[in-house]
Order: structure tokens, then sequence, then C-alpha cells
């Protein structure tokens, strides 16, 4: 064999590209994967919207305006307030958005 084509199948002259960055990859996964905690957190929510209703007092936005949110089933008054607060609270606490 000529010694031009032995020093290129020589195993320490032949590197392959990849193996460091494998290697520095696996490191960084086996180091998330241990050194963190569990991240995920128990929330409460309604993932299903509850049927309510939106009731608003004038359109006139001259006069001073206030509106409730009103169960459907019951007629219940469940919150009242300014409207950009019960379109929120229609949001975040009964997943429905309104239209007031």
């Amino acid at each position: 064999m000529p010694p031009s084509l032995k020093n290129k199948l020589n195993r320490k002259q032949f590197k392959n590209p990849f193996r460091k960055w494998w290697r520095t990859l696996k490191r960084h996964f086996i180091f998330f994967t241990t050194s963190r905690r569990s991240t995920m957190k128990f929330v409460k929510g309604n993932v299903f919207a509850v049927g309510i209703k939106g009731k608003l007092n004038t359109q006139n936005k001259s006069r001073d305006q206030w509106a409730q949110i009103v169960e459907c089933k019951t007629g219940n008054v469940l919150h009242t307030g300014q409207p950009r607060y019960i379109k929120r609270v229609a949001k975040d606490r009964y997943n429905t958005l309104l239209d007031i």
C-alpha cells in the first residue's frame, strides 16, 4: 500500500466531523434533562365555555356605562362592572368572548 493512501486511512487523521457535535449534544441533553426539575405547574381553569350573557346598561358612551355577566341557566348576576373589566373576566374565568 502506498504511504499516501495509508495516511488517509489512518484513524488518527480521519475524524468524523459529527462526532464532536454529537458528544456535545448528548452532554447538553443529559445536563438539561437531569439538572432541571419539572417546570410544569397545575393550573385550574375552564376548558369548556360556560353559558353566560353580557348585559350593557346603555350604548351611549357619554353616559356612565356598566355591564353584567349573567348566567344563562339561572339568570343570576355573576359579575358587575365596567365593560372592559367584564370582557376580561369573561375571557379569563369563563373562556368566552363577549361582544358588548
